[in-house]
């Protein structure tokens, strides 16, 4: 239709200039604006949390006594070897290079970094290249396990929205440019250095 309008416009305008009158001033059609990069596109959308992410995973994780952090490879193979970190979501492990126990009021940092992480299954989730793996203990009972990618913003989570369906898994995206995130780095990466590098605003 708006070609149909151009087309009839350019027309009437060639008339008017063959009779010697004044050409018809073609309107400025307004186009819908462009959006502009400005950074990631965490910076101008709202968080928004999965449905089956219990508040127990994330910001309401429980209080800790012991979380074991375990330094990753970042592969992803079969076998269920001590010296491996399970990821379920790819059915896999990852091999663990250093691991470190923490208690007392450095697991109660990190369980306080946790929970203040910007949880967004917006962030959008391209791969899972492991870089620590997460184990959250309360009297000597596993509260949650977790790997977290810092490259890939992601860390996995067991799905309690379908009760049904014992062990299943899923990927859930955390903001790794906000302070939260960048201090999470910054205190794992103090407690076993990782390779991967600061994320950056």
């Amino acid at each position: 239709m708006k070609g149909i309008t151009l087309s009839f416009v350019l027309v009437a305008s060639l008339a008017t200039v063959a009779n010697g009158q004044a050409p018809v001033k073609t309107p400025i059609l307004a186009l819908p604006p462009t959006p502009m990069l400005t950074g990631s596109s965490e910076d101008n959308k709202s968080p928004r949390v999965a449905e089956d992410l219990s508040p127990d995973y994330s910001t309401k994780l429980p209080e800790c006594d012991r979380i074991e952090v375990c330094l990753l490879a970042g592969d992803v193979q079969h076998g269920t070897a001590a010296d491996r970190f399970p990821i379920p979501p790819h059915y896999g492990t990852s091999r663990i290079m250093k691991r470190k126990d923490l208690k007392g009021a450095e697991a109660s940092k990190l369980c306080s970094l946790w929970r203040g992480l910007t949880f967004d299954i917006q962030h959008p989730v391209f791969g899972h290249l492991a870089d620590y793996g997460l184990r959250f203990y309360r009297a000597d009972k596993l509260v949650f396990e977790t790997s977290v990618s810092f490259s890939c913003h992601n860390f996995y989570y067991p799905r309690t929205a379908f009760p049904s369906m014992p062990g299943s898994y899923s990927w859930h995206g955390f903001r790794t440019y906000d302070d939260a995130g960048k201090a999470l780095f910054a205190f794992l990466n103090a407690t076993l250095p990782s390779k991967s590098n600061q994320p950056k605003s």
